[in-house]
């Protein structure tokens, strides 16, 4: 097994997000890090230090909910109160960020913690395996792909072979398809292949989703002992070569299910782009427009266009004007003017 070890780190900085993608040596995307509007109103990431108050004590959950400086919420383990108090005043570190149905989780800081301003990138970047030294490159179109690929359901295995992600509220459940599989050899051994190459892509793109918690993957029969030991092995290195989360495997026998505990960290991409029903969020609407706006306004840098959006959308560009009507004209002069113009449908028309 020879694992490939990141080798670039794409980004792409455009009017309301901060995007950035590292990729392995083999030129596939393995963590991903998203930043909008500049941190603007934007949730507790992960590693932030923010002052807080407990609102209420919940034993029964092994903690406390706290009340953040940022009006927004979170949890606090606690073993015990330890002489706290409702109302008491206390300064804490994120070290899982919030996801759906799931408050931020937050641990007591240290003394010196958050005397800087907060940087999430150079968190993001800490948190890869040797990122600090990784080349970084500014590529819009590989950092729209990468993203494209993280909110995909299915993913095509390199020889053949598919696998199927789909995030429940109790486990991440990825199904292993053999369908297109070129394996040589005897049932077994085109299985041991598949499940690898499944193995290793399942770590990878539970990495890249920032996915956690209990993952199963649903490996192809026949599996052995020796076959089930190559699974574990192979998910556990390829995952541990892209993130510092903790992560514990278990072989795949008796059932063939590769079973997997992942601590969280980020929060995950599919919660920062759909809501609750699986539609995209008015935010994630917006910036996908945005995109599109700024690069057909590059693309023919003499033409003036008007973006306009449905009601919805529309909302949500009134909650960050300020900020998104500065990006617009540092970035285009002018050139791209948003409007709600409710008989006529959402899109970018040339003035």
């Amino acid at each position: 097994m020879v694992i490939s070890p990141l080798a670039k780190i794409y980004t792409h900085d455009a009017i309301g997000v901060f995007r950035a993608v590292a990729f392995d040596a083999d030129g596939r995307a393995c963590r991903l890090f998203e930043r909008r509007w500049s941190g603007q109103n934007q949730a507790l990431c992960l590693g932030e230090t923010v002052s807080a108050r407990i609102r209420s004590f919940a034993e029964r959950q092994g903690g406390a909910f706290l009340e953040l400086e940022t009006g927004q919420e979170a949890f606090l383990a606690l073993k015990a109160r330890d002489g706290q108090t409702e109302g008491q005043a206390l300064r804490v570190t994120c070290f899982a960020a919030h996801r759906s149905g799931k408050l931020a989780r937050v641990k007591v800081a240290q003394a010196n913690a958050g005397g800087e301003p907060f940087d999430a990138f150079a968190v993001w970047l800490a948190s890869l395996p040797n990122g600090a030294h990784v080349p970084q490159i500014e590529d819009a179109e590989q950092v729209r792909f990468a993203f494209e690929e993280a909110l995909r359901d299915t993913v095509t295995l390199p020889k053949g072979g598919q696998i199927h992600i789909e995030p429940t509220r109790a486990a991440v459940a990825i199904d292993v398809d053999s369908a297109g599989h070129s394996g040589k050899g005897s049932a077994g051994a085109r299985a041991l292949s598949l499940n690898k190459q499944a193995a290793e892509e399942a770590a990878r793109q539970i990495a890249l989703r920032n996915l956690g918690g209990a993952v199963i993957v649903d490996c192809i029969s026949p599996i052995n002992r020796g076959g089930a030991e190559q699974i574990k092995a192979h998910f556990q290195a390829v995952f541990q070569a892209v993130s510092m989360r903790t992560v514990r495997t278990a072989s795949p026998l008796p059932f063939g299910l590769l079973q997997a505990a992942i601590s969280w960290g980020e929060t995950p991409l599919v919660d920062t782009y759909y809501d609750a029903a699986g539609k995209m969020t008015a935010e994630a609407h917006l910036l996908d427009w945005l995109a599109q706006g700024e690069r057909e306004a590059l693309s023919s840098p003499t033409v003036f266009l008007n973006l306009n959006l449905c009601a919805e959308t529309y909302a949500a560009y009134l909650a960050v004007q300020e900020i998104c009507d500065r990006r617009l004209q540092a970035r285009l002069g002018g050139r791209l003017t948003i409007t709600k113009i409710s008989d006529e449908p959402e899109g970018i028309k040339r003035r």
